[in-house]
């Protein structure tokens, strides 16, 4: 018996491999790899194939920009101060004939009414107000009247209502009156009118609605502005200047219109500067900042990874390009079309500039154009 066991076991076993099916672990393997295929992961581009999914996103980007952008805003904070002064001085100059701005904004004049395309969770607030003379200290009001320059509101658009908490907080921070949304939590009104959308009830793709209010409208003529600075929210996309209208961005209805890191993640950065012109009165002007291909020949390093890395970093980062440029956009006039429409902006300034440890995105590009 001792013997003859182990020769019964290794018969067995040698009986069981030649009996069993041998197309099982073929057919086995096929049904792992297709339920690892049906499925779905957590990766971004799984989620952004579903209503759900796409929330999601949106809500942990912008959570993100407010909370892991701190050191950079702290890097280009000195280029974006003295820019947006400049800005809202030459504003002020190019649209007197308005009554925005200059003297006027301390003897009757309305102030000057801007406009944040892309304004994320509105890092461009404090420094608005820095800009034009305010205190733009937490908790304070900035002493508008008696400011070279004022700022009578400001619109914040953004196609991701999440940013607009975020938003929020930061306008109120900086010293802004933050408007809320009517009863019924409807937004009929738009910048300049008295009709049109903006977002509605719980926002687009089930996003939380943005403040907004139709009670103050920017481009409404007034002897004064208020003591504190307006801020109301907009949810809507800044791809065309038909998209702007339809949510209540009236053409000719701002003084400023601010772009800062806005074209390199748009569809069409042409017809997003298209859109940013028409919403410009005459002698309006458009302050912009961006990240930018490297411009550097000997660079050549820098601009392959750049162009290898672009792919993931749109699907990461909500659509952003590391290989774009908005130089030559404005260079042609910002007409929309490929630099094939009319020419509506004149560029005046442009910065270069590189952002200390910014990686990738280290290569960066500042400028002022004025609306023809």
């Amino acid at each position: 018996m001792k013997i003859g066991m182990p020769v019964f076991l290794s018969s067995t076993s040698t009986t069981k491999k030649k009996t069993r099916p041998p197309r099982l672990r073929k057919n086995q393997k096929n049904y792992v790899a297709a339920a690892a295929a049906l499925t779905p992961c957590c990766c971004a581009l799984c989620l952004s194939r579903t209503q759900l999914g796409r929330n999601a996103y949106k809500s942990y980007f912008a959570s993100a920009m407010a909370t892991m952008m701190q050191s950079y805003e702290a890097e280009v904070e000195p280029v974006k101060r003295a820019l947006f002064a400049e800005v809202l001085r030459e504003a002020a100059a190019g649209t007197a004939g308005s009554g925005a701005g200059g003297e006027g904004s301390g003897s009757g004049g309305r102030g000057l009414d801007v406009l944040d395309l892309g304004c994320g969770a509105l890092p461009n607030a404090r420094l608005l107000l820095l800009g034009s003379g305010g205190s733009a200290s937490p908790g304070s009001a900035p002493s508008s009247p008696r400011s070279p320059v004022a700022v009578r509101s400001l619109v914040g658009v953004d196609s991701n209502a999440f940013m607009f908490r975020y938003a929020q907080e930061a306008a109120r921070e900086a010293g802004f009156e933050v408007l809320e949304p009517p009863s019924g939590g409807s937004n009929s009104g738009g910048s300049g009118s008295g009709s049109g959308g903006g977002s509605r009830g719980s926002g687009k793709d089930g996003a939380p609605s943005p403040s907004s209010s139709t009670s103050s409208s920017p481009s409404a003529p007034s002897s004064s502005f208020p003591q504190r600075p307006t801020a109301r929210f907009v949810q809507a996309s800044a791809e065309s200047p038909a998209s702007l209208s339809a949510s209540g961005i009236r053409d000719e209805s701002v003084d400023v219109v601010l772009c800062t890191l806005l074209l390199c993640s748009v569809p069409d950065p042409g017809q997003t500067l298209a859109a940013a012109a028409a919403a410009l009165r005459p002698g309006g002007v458009i302050a912009f900042l961006e990240h930018t291909l490297d411009p550097e020949p000997t660079h050549g390093l820098m601009r392959v990874t750049q162009r290898v890395l672009d792919p993931l970093q749109q699907l990461l980062a909500d659509g952003c390009h590391l290989t774009r440029d908005p130089v030559p956009l404005f260079e042609v006039g910002g007409g929309g079309g490929g630099g094939k429409g009319a020419r509506l902006l004149r560029l005046s300034k442009v910065e270069r500039f590189r952002v200390e440890g910014g990686g990738f995105i280290a290569p960066h590009v500042s400028g002022i154009a004025v609306k023809l």
